[in-house]
């Protein structure tokens, strides 16, 4: 159950131009950016600090994509949620690469228990 609920959490929202700090497309932005920094070939991919849970994209635009269709979600720009954005947003920013694999290591922060993604 917490697989799913983190790949749900994880299904944020991306999109192009700047978006407002703290909303859905800031932190799905971020998100999809920082996991292909990390990523290799092209690809974009976030994961658990043990690499015993990972999420893999072929591309920056495929996770765009998903997380462009998270953002649509009507709950997504909830107080609650725009208070989490936030937080994590920032808490990628300064998340880093994991040493064995390439790959985001997903901040704590951006757990969320409820796996309420938007």
């Amino acid at each position: 159950m917490r697989l799913l609920a983190l790949f749900l959490l994880l299904a944020g929202c991306g999109g192009s131009g700047s978006p407002a700090n703290g909303s859905c497309q800031d932190w799905g932005s971020t998100l999809c950016a920082r996991a292909c920094e990390c990523g290799t070939q092209g690809q974009c991919e976030y994961g658990n600090a043990s690499g015993s849970f990972t999420v893999t994209f072929n591309s920056r635009s495929d996770c765009d994509l998903l997380v462009n269709a998270s953002c649509a979600q009507p709950n997504a720009n909830s107080a609650s949620n725009m208070t989490y954005f936030a937080a994590c947003a920032n808490a990628l920013r300064a998340a880093t690469c994991s040493t064995s694999g390439h790959y985001l290591v997903f901040p704590d922060a951006c757990s969320k228990g409820d796996g309420g993604a938007p």
